[in-house]
């Protein structure tokens, strides 16, 4: 149904009607009470025959008005004055006033209360459409990044599956000695557990997306859990050439949450900016206090992050532009862990590299 139908159908005592092909489409009730008109009625009966050279003329070269007469229910003629519109979609709109005492008036009343239903209608419309482009824009933008993430998920399995194909390839024509062997099957394992990690941060993700993250509250030492993580990405680090220290400045480091979830958020902010660490760079992870809060902050000195992303930096999928062997979903859990606790994770300034701070609710003494 058109918005012109619905005119027509809301304000039933406006003498109007949409007339299309040389018939009527839709009319109004006392349109149709007056012309004796429905749909599919000639246009052309509506009105005396002697009104039909100017019903042609005033459609030929609408918009416009005109005087025209039609017969009542006594077989009467009565003169009408009709206003005529062309309408975008084709065919048009015809509003028909009585002539006698004060028609113009009324004919003012039918074009005002009409072309105000109409600009509720434009405006209707217009908000519409501008919903629909914006979902239009969302689902676009989602496929794009389902269409990145699948990509670098490929990549990634991809990559640490034929370290596993190849290594196994040539254990199969290894004749050296048992370390060499060894070495190879290393290898297998760390490319195993590549994919183990691939596969947990999808679930993870997938977990926080549908709520069904299970938190183990009690209170937890922040201080042993940067501690300990520190001590497991300290070997990492170490491979590639990056420095990791711990610096405790808290005088107050127990909050109320879930030992292994925070161990897990503060790891990805570790395993984040190592991976953003040039060689011989160091990543710095700080605890402080304040009266009511715990803050955790990890440093690196890599490139930083460029202003657009920051907002953005903790979605699904978003990386920065020197990220490699991430899938974006590290820092989207770590919000999603932190907003669990009732604490909140953001991007703060620094001079050089980047520094994410995570702030949580103080346990009460």
């Amino acid at each position: 149904m058109i918005p012109l139908d619905l005119l027509v159908e809301r304000m039933p005592e406006v003498l109007a009607l949409v007339m299309r092909d040389g018939r009527v489409v839709r009319c109004s009730k006392a349109a149709g009470e007056l012309l004796h008109a429905e749909p599919g009625t000639p246009v052309d009966r509506l009105f005396d025959s002697r009104s039909h050279r100017k019903l042609e003329d005033a459609l030929l070269t609408a918009p416009t008005s005109c005087e025209l007469q039609v017969r009542n229910a006594e077989a009467e003629l009565v003169a009408v004055r009709v206003a005529i519109a062309p309408l975008e979609a084709g065919g048009h709109l015809m509003l028909i006033a009585r002539i006698g005492e004060g028609y113009a008036d009324a004919m003012a009343r039918q074009l005002l209360s009409a072309n105000a239903h109409l600009a509720n209608l434009t405006r209707e419309q217009a908000r519409q459409s501008s919903e629909l482009e914006a979902a239009r824009r969302r689902f676009e933008s989602l496929a794009e990044l389902r269409e990145h993430f699948i990509s670098m998920l490929a990549h990634d399995v991809r990559g640490a599956l034929h370290s596993i194909l190849l290594n196994s390839e040539m254990i199969e024509r290894a004749s050296g000695s048992a370390e060499v062997v060894c070495a190879r099957i290393e290898h297998i394992r760390r490319s195993a557990v590549r994919v183990n990690e691939l596969v947990d941060k999808v679930l993870e993700a997938a977990r926080t997306e549908t709520g069904r993250m299970v938190i183990d509250t009690q209170p937890v030492s922040m201080r042993a859990v940067a501690r300990d993580a520190t001590e497991v990405y300290g070997a990492i680090a170490e491979r590639g050439g990056i420095g990791l220290s711990f610096v405790d400045r808290a005088e107050r480091d127990v909050v109320s949450g879930d030992r292994i979830r925070l161990g897990q958020v503060t790891g990805n902010l570790i395993e984040n900016a190592i991976r953003h660490s040039p060689k011989g760079g160091t990543v710095t992870v700080e605890l402080s206090s304040g009266p009511r809060l715990v803050r955790l902050e990890v440093r690196d000195q890599g490139p930083g992050i460029p202003p657009e992303l920051r907002e953005r930096i903790f979605d699904r999928f978003v990386q920065g532009a020197e990220a490699s062997g991430s899938l974006g979903l590290g820092l989207y859990v770590a919000r999603k862990l932190v907003e669990l606790h009732h604490g909140r994770i953001f991007v703060d300034s620094v001079p050089h590299g980047a520094a994410l701070v995570v702030e949580l609710p103080a346990a009460r003494s």
